[in-house]
């Protein structure tokens, strides 16, 4: 194995191991090379709210009420590509900016890798099917502190209720 190929297979298994998979989930899956049907769609983001839950409001505020994950590729992070996630409908700020910075990874077994936020800090979830649905465990992960909370979540299909929207990512080289 060379450096290049080892370097990306550490980067590979860090970027994956973010967010360690449920107890619903037997063991961290391997990323799938494309998306399937079951995959794709409008989904209502169900997490835990209640005030004892382990994740702090910062944190709280980084998942959207709604998610559609779209086939638009996304070489945000071109260790591992994946691929896009959109908004539908109306969103805190906080939920918008995950939106725009996240991307999501379909797995092994129909299972899906979503994360809000950016490569820095967000929620990271790690999802396996369910009948119509996903469920699994949300993660907060941050490159500053070694403090991971978690909670119980759970992405309901819907039927999109608007067209969904890509929200813009802003191109580091155009702010001077």
């Amino acid at each position: 194995m060379t450096l290049s190929s080892r370097s990306t297979a550490v980067a590979l298994a860090l970027f994956l191991g973010a967010c360690a998979p449920s107890t619903r989930v037997a063991h961290n899956p391997a990323p799938a090379p494309s998306p399937t049907r079951s995959q794709l769609g409008c989904f209502q983001v169900l997490e835990d709210r209640s005030a004892d839950i382990d994740l702090p409001p910062s944190f709280r505020q980084d998942i959207p009420a709604r998610v559609a994950l779209t086939l638009e590729r996304d070489d945000k992070f071109p260790l591992v590509p994946g691929w896009r996630l959109a908004a539908l409908g109306d969103e805190t700020a906080e939920a918008r900016r995950a939106l725009r910075d996240g991307s999501w990874w379909p797995l092994e077994n129909g299972g899906v890798q979503v994360q809000f936020g950016d490569g820095t800090s967000g929620v990271g979830l790690s999802l396996a099917p369910s009948g119509t649905h996903f469920e699994g465990e949300a993660r907060t992960y941050s490159a500053v502190g070694d403090h991971w909370f978690h909670t119980p979540v759970r992405l309901d299909r819907i039927a999109c209720p608007s067209p969904p929207t890509m929200i813009a990512r802003i191109d580091p080289s155009d702010q001077r």
